[in-house]
This record gives structure tokens, sequence and C-alpha cells, in this order.
């Protein structure tokens, strides 16, 4: 009888130990559902990055500049929001420096010329440039067909 129950209970054991294990890895896996969300996001990131990479600021002025920050932080925060805190310290960063473009072209008089304001922005474009690789080098491990 206690071979029996001794058996029955190394039993119980081992399902408690699995139901633990299969619920700690379902709490694990929450954010697999974010994922599509999460890379639907970094598609029109992508898609948005892609446009302000194609802009050339020396043919702009301060003005559009600044628009095109204005248009490259919205699609940042909709990554932050899908996201939902993943990846907070690279986005954090890029939305930082895409923020510090925008600032420093707001300050640029509507008639200057890009010779007179471009090399006042041109590190924050740096930063935000590596910023944004830095990002889509996380992300797109997530997200590899965006």
């Amino acid at each position: 009888r206690d071979a029996v129950h001794g058996h029955r209970r190394r039993n119980l054991t081992g399902l408690v130990v699995l139901l633990l294990v299969g619920a700690l890895s379902a709490v694990g896996c929450s954010d697999g559902r974010d994922v599509p969300a999460l890379c639907d996001a970094y598609s029109a990131f992508l898609s948005a990055r892609q446009e302000v990479r194609q802009l050339d600021p020396e043919s702009m002025s301060a003005d559009q500049v600044e628009a095109a920050a204005d248009d490259y932080l919205a699609a940042i925060n909709s990554l932050q929001q899908a996201a939902d805190g993943r990846y907070a310290a690279p986005l954090g960063v890029l939305e930082e420096a895409v923020a510090d473009v925008q600032r420093s072209a707001a300050n640029v008089p509507s008639d200057s010329d890009a010779a007179t304001w471009l090399p006042l922005v041109r590190d924050d474009l740096e930063t935000a440039a590596k910023a944004s690789a830095s990002v889509t080098n996380q992300i797109g491990a997530t997200c590899p067909s965006a």
C-alpha cells in the first residue's frame, strides 16, 4: 500500500510541476500575442524611416526638416505604444535624438539657408541615424519579415 500511495504522490507532484511550468510558460509567452501589433508598427516605422533617409537636408528648409522630424516622431511613438515597454531604452534614445533634430530645426529662422543651419543640426541627425540603427537591430530580430 505505501508503494502505491508513494507512486500516486510522485505522479501528483509531477502533474503539479507540469501545470506550473505550463502556466509560467503561458505567462512568459503572453508577449507573443502582441508580436503582430508590434511588427505592424515596426513596418510603419521602417516606412517612415525610409522616407526620412531619402530626404536631402541640404535642399530643404529648416521648416521642412522640422515637419519630417514630426512625422518620424509620430511613427516612433506608435512603435513605442505597440512595444508596450519592450525596447524602451533604444526607442527612448531614438525619440530623444529625433526630438533634438526637431528642436534644432524649430529654432532656425525661416529665411535661413541650409549652409547656415545644417551644421547645427548635423550632429543631431547623426545621433538619430545611430539610434535608428540600434532600434532596427533589436526589433528586427523579433519582426524579421517587416
